[in-house]
């Protein structure tokens, strides 16, 4: 019944999230794979490197002013809202310059605007680098790879580290009342490829009506929803199927006033079992219904089909077959009937 703790109840199932991981595209890959010509290094061993006011100029928006170089504009970056993760890759083999007249920004100013516009710090360290990456990469959800002396593994540390960036995942679902449900925890930092498992807690209202519901299961990574790499939104449809339970009552319509006015009883009990197999009994008496075939006969039923019930919960329809006995005008005879039981249909011959 409703409110019953055998049919209203919360259920727990865990949800073990597969997430993709962020990849260049086949053309970015197999310049990297193939060994991309990498710009010629010339003159330096002049460290510190100003490396703190040229990461807030590709941050961005917008252009950044160098007092030497003058403006200098951004990465020009994607917008995040189209599913694009931001990530980006500095390599080092020296100490950062810190503020002093000429140089700008810090490792706190840095990691602040990082963090405003969403992007992620991938690290290459070559021998002679310091501990600034790995302050970058660990306030962004990034990584630090380390660099031959020659750099000639830069291709396979850019994928790494691209392989090792962390991403938060939360779930949400479109359940609507009388069914709600809830994730646990409500969001997990993962490195992206992994697994983000959460524990989904599904609840019914105590008042909620019997039948079956269907609703969608979604997730988000870094506040955008998965898809498929056509832009397919991705989901896992569940159905929760809420038994009813007992359907008890009856009543009479008559027609007519004295002693014998034409009526209709009714009276029965139907309902769900645990495994929402219906089981149940339903009869309907013609009392005084002359002039028809229906007089004096009686519908029983023998197996009910369904139970629905009306939005307000007032009244239900109960369908079912069963036998139908009646007495005919020529002859006491009985009949097998079947068909509907409500105030349209009262029996239907089979045919």
């Amino acid at each position: 019944m409703p409110g019953s703790a055998t049919t209203r109840s919360a259920i727990r199932e865990p949800r073990r999230l597969g997430l993709p991981a962020l990849q260049l595209d086949e053309r970015d890959q197999a310049g990297l794979a193939g060994g991309r010509r990498l710009p010629h290094r010339g003159g330096g061993n002049d460290g510190p490197e100003a490396q703190y006011d040229a990461i807030v100029a590709a941050i961005g928006p917008g252009p950044f002013v160098d007092p030497t170089l003058g403006a200098q504009a951004d990465c020009g970056w994607r917008d995040p809202s189209t599913g694009a993760q931001r990530v980006l890759v500095v390599t080092t083999d020296n100490l950062f310059h810190v503020p002093d007249g000429t140089h700008v920004n810090s490792a706190a100013t840095t990691i602040a605007a990082l963090t405003a516009q969403d992007i992620v710090v991938v690290g290459l360290k070559a021998p002679g680098a310091g501990a600034e990456l790995d302050g970058l990469a660990a306030a962004t959800g990034g990584s630090v790879q380390t660099l031959s002396s020659n750099s000639s593994n830069i291709a396979a540390a850019i994928l790494a580290g691209l392989a090792a960036v962390e991403v938060d995942v939360t779930m949400e679902s479109t359940c609507a009342w009388p069914i709600s449900t809830t994730f646990a925890p409500a969001l997990r930092t993962v490195v992206s490829g992994s697994d983000a498992l959460f524990t989904e807690t599904i609840a019914v209202a105590a008042d909620a009506p019997g039948g079956t519901y269907t609703c969608r299961d979604v997730a988000r990574v870094n506040g955008e929803l998965l898809t498929d790499e056509s832009g397919t939104l991705l989901y896992e449809l569940k159905t929760i199927k809420v038994p009813e339970g007992f359907l008890t009552g009856g009543g009479q319509i008559v027609d007519g006033i004295g002693k014998s006015p034409a009526k209709i009883s009714f009276a029965g009990n139907v309902g769900f079992l645990a495994d929402f197999s219906l089981v149940g009994q339903y009869e309907v008496n013609f009392h005084n219904v002359k002039g028809t075939v229906l007089d004096r006969g009686k519908f029983h039923s023998t197996a009910i089909t369904s139970l629905p019930v009306r939005s307000d919960l007032r009244a239900g329809a109960v369908p079912a077959t069963g036998q139908c006995q009646l007495r005919p005008i020529h002859g006491d005879r009985s009949l097998q009937w079947g068909g509907w039981l409500d105030d349209r249909r009262p029996c239907r011959r089979l045919r």
